[in-house]
């Protein structure tokens, strides 16, 4: 008798099969709201067959990249399962950036086809001629012969599933995450690493029973994707969403929708929180508060726990490239202050030294893991890969302790990371900005807190000798080359040279406790 092929074989499972799971059994069930408008999965499901199509129709295949820009909506989902559906790789890109980073992420990442909103027209127009050979699909009237309406692709195409068979080892997503030498990197996961860590939320965080989930993190992001979008459409949830954060909106949807998860950074906790008549907001369907980005301060937390009586709190502390490495849960919330948690369940961690040696309980070391969320490579960039997973561990570049529980803190980031509304912001991107003015003579980047973003970007720099420049100068020439958020806040600027080890280092820590 011939043996039958496991269902779960990994030549044929990918990220679509959770779409197509769940179209199956709930079809009339309602996927997402967003802005009020609803769709059910077996719309989802067959506008997603006709983008599939369509974009075989273009020339895509099995390999192939697509990059699209949008914010949260239904396009964006659509364009991570059709893309997924073909085989082919998404290349999510971060609506905040500038026009030559686009031009760099598109061209580095091979994309063959960009699919974006109208709202984005002018940006990417600057940059047509820097995209040879990059086919446009825009979602607005196209005005232009050689650009693709998206709604006529997915009108005119095909609702049959395009059944290309997609494995675990195959790619599935590019995310460039912020770069130390100037430019962005490409964190290349196969499907098995998306699976792994949107299933680990499931297991870890929020269990199978039915959900209805409302949060803000921008699903260009991993954190988005995989901890928030991924995990709800492989449950066959409900994802209720707004274009654009609003802490009354959100209060309000929580009532209307009954609300099950809510996932908020600490910034727009304190916006919601602070809504003046929160109190006449019926809150009571949260049963889990989840958080990440920076470490929620206790005050904050206990706020959070009086308005929501009913909600557990959760913290995660993961990276693009390894998924979500630890989490806190409710019972350890208010009794392990600005903590980071336990591992997963699939996650191993050590905290090592410069050596890659383990170091002893209460010290502090490099976190160091393993586990089928982590990527396998940096796209086209072997030496990085070489040098972030050396001794097959992953290096993330952030300190931390461990206490006699096992719990992990963090206490500072390796390569001077900024984390400033979420979004992570290098220090050396930005520096090499603040060089390229003509009147600077030094430069560091640094983060100071900030109450309502985490962290605030903030150039530390001294001028060429007898020359002047306003702080507001200096801020507007980084924002005509750096993304809004990646540009200082604030410009000190001093009339000594920057301090400096033996070796010629910036000693950014002492910079930071001399401005705190």
């Amino acid at each position: 008798m011939k043996k039958e092929s496991h269902p779960l074989d990994i030549n044929r499972y990918s990220i679509a099969d959770w779409l197509r799971r769940s179209a199956r059994y709930f079809p009339g069930k309602v996927c997402l709201i967003i802005d009020g408008e609803r769709t059910t999965y077996s719309e989802l499901d067959q506008r997603v067959n006709r983008l599939a199509n369509g974009l075989i129709d273009m020339g895509i295949s099995k390999g192939d990249k697509v990059a699209f820009l949008y914010p949260n909506c239904r396009q964006l989902v659509e364009c991570y399962f059709a893309i997924a559906k073909v085989g082919a790789v998404s290349v999510p890109l971060n609506t905040r950036l500038s026009p030559r980073e686009y031009s760099y992420m598109i061209r580095n990442s091979d994309s063959r086809v960009l699919i974006y909103s109208a709202q984005f027209s002018q940006v990417i127009g600057s940059i047509r001629t820097e995209l040879k050979g990059v086919k446009l699909v825009n979602d607005g009237e196209s005005g232009s012969a050689d650009i693709v309406t998206y709604e006529e692709l997915v009108r005119d195409s095909s609702s049959d599933d395009p059944n290309v068979g997609v494995g675990l080892n195959d790619g599935c997503i590019i995310y460039y995450t912020a770069g130390t030498t100037g430019f962005p990197k490409g964190a290349f996961l196969n499907h098995g690493n998306v699976i792994a860590c949107a299933e680990s939320h499931v297991v870890n965080f929020f269990g199978w029973g039915h959900e209805v989930w409302l949060g803000f993190p921008p699903w260009f992001h991993s954190a988005g994707a995989e901890c928030f979008l991924m995990p709800a459409i492989l449950k066959a949830d409900t994802v209720v969403a707004t274009a654009a954060f609003d802490p009354i909106k959100t209060l309000e949807y929580i009532e209307r929708y009954r609300v099950s998860c809510v996932f908020l950074i600490p910034a727009m906790s304190i916006m919601v929180l602070n809504v003046p008549d929160i109190d006449k907001y019926d809150l009571s369907s949260v049963r889990a508060f989840t958080s990440g980005a920076a470490p929620t301060p206790e005050e904050l937390k206990r706020r959070i726990l009086k308005h929501f009586p009913n909600a557990g709190y959760y913290e995660g502390y993961g990276m693009t490239e390894t998924g979500t490495i630890t989490q806190l849960n409710p019972e350890d919330s208010l009794r392990k202050e600005m903590c980071a948690g336990i591992p997963y369940h699939n996650v191993r961690m050590r905290l090592v030294d410069d050596d890659d040696n383990d170091v002893p309980v209460g010290e502090i070391g490099e976190v160091v893991v393993q586990g089928p969320q982590v990527i396998h490579e940096y796209y086209k960039d072997p030496e990085r890969t070489a040098e972030q997973t050396t001794g097959g561990w992953f290096h993330t570049g952030d300190l931390g302790k461990l206490d006699n529980e096992g719990y992990l803190y963090l206490v500072d980031r390796k390569k001077d990371m900024i984390i400033t509304g979420a979004e992570n912001v290098y220090s050396a991107e930005v520096e090499s900005v603040l060089f390229s003015h003509p009147k600077v003579l030094e430069a560091a980047a640094i983060g100071l807190s900030d109450e309502k973003w985490g962290e605030r970007v903030t150039a530390v720099v001294v001028l060429k000798e007898g020359l002047e420049m306003k702080e507001q100068e200096l801020i507007d020439f980084c924002r005509d080359r750096l993304a809004h958020y990646k540009s200082p806040k604030q410009v000190i600027f001093l009339n000594e040279p920057l301090p400096r080890t033996s070796s010629g280092k910036v000693l950014k820590r002492e910079l930071r406790e001399k401005f705190r």
